[in-house]
């Protein structure tokens, strides 16, 4: 695990783990690592849902523009619609950590 957390796992920390899960080398761990996460921002992008069944999906979703208030200056101000991910986890990944 992260050597500045014990609590969280880092990009390295899951090459490692998949690395010694797989018997495979590192360097192979980090390659199928980055495909998968290019894969994924690619078609995330292009508008896909990605469902991994049990694990999660993943839907591009877009925030509408929206009015809101500056707190320091209290001017109003114009919030543009903006894309991000919603992460839906699934139910055996909800059920193995709840």
């Amino acid at each position: 695990t992260s050597k500045t957390n014990k609590n969280k796992l880092n990009k390295k920390d899951i090459i490692d783990l998949m690395s010694k899960d797989l018997d495979v080398s590192k360097k192979l761990s980090e390659q199928a690592l980055n495909s998968f996460i290019d894969v994924v921002t690619e078609h995330l992008k292009k508008g896909f849902e990605i469902s991994l069944i049990g694990f999660m999906t993943l839907v591009k979703q877009q925030r509408k523009a929206r009015q809101c208030r500056n707190p320091q200056t209290g001017a109003m101000i114009q919030v543009p619609a903006k894309d991000y991910v919603k992460i839906k986890p699934g139910k055996a990944l909800n059920g193995s950590v709840a």
